[in-house]
């Protein structure tokens, strides 16, 4: 028993260290391995989208979420939790019925759709934009309109003399939003 444990301790640390310190990339089995075998693991200690004493949020949702991704192969898959990070333009993907957490490797992706029942996004790479980035989908049609959240973080940058003071006592996740109209031409 004592051998077991000191084992899967070991292997957790190795796990740990190989995600946070090299390339290697963590190959996982069933339907994601053939969707995207080149996802990164991260730690398994990954709970909560909210930092503590800051205004707004680099993540889309404040929980996982249900969602679908498409990468270029035309594979898609929806099994599992799912939040995008605004700021890297990330999509964390947490495996149903695990506790480990992966960022999904955006190269790969042509499409993301999420919703938590209320609030839904349908993120696509636009080949006449900049494909580094995924627009949000509000129209499609002739003419399509699309949407760039980038998400800035503006540290805490309180400051008085004693008479006046100026700034912010927290730190701040603020979206600038950009809209995008894409024609018939592209």
């Amino acid at each position: 028993m004592k051998i077991r444990l000191a084992l899967i301790t070991l292997f957790s640390v190795f796990l740990s260290h190989v995600s946070l310190h090299s390339q290697v990339q963590l190959i996982i089995p069933g339907d994601f391995q053939s969707f995207s075998a080149t996802s990164n693991p991260l730690s398994t200690t990954f709970k909560t989208f909210t930092l503590k004493d800051a205004a707004g949020t680099r993540y889309l949702y404040k929980e996982w979420v249900k969602g679908s991704v498409t990468n270029k192969a035309g594979k898609t898959f929806e099994d599992g939790g799912f939040n995008f990070d605004k700021v890297s333009q990330s999509l964390y993907l947490r495996l149903k019925d695990q506790s480990s957490v992966f960022v999904v490797n955006k190269d790969q992706l042509v499409s993301i759709a999420l919703t938590d029942g209320n609030t839904s996004y349908l993120f696509k790479k636009i080949s006449s934009l900049d494909t580094n980035n995924f627009y949000n989908e509000l129209v499609k049609g002739k003419y399509s309109l699309y949407s760039l959240i980038k998400t800035e973080f503006i540290p805490a940058n309180y400051q008085t003399n004693g008479i006046v003071s100026s700034g912010n006592l927290y730190d701040e996740f603020k979206d600038h939003i950009t809209y995008y109209v894409i024609f018939p031409d592209g």
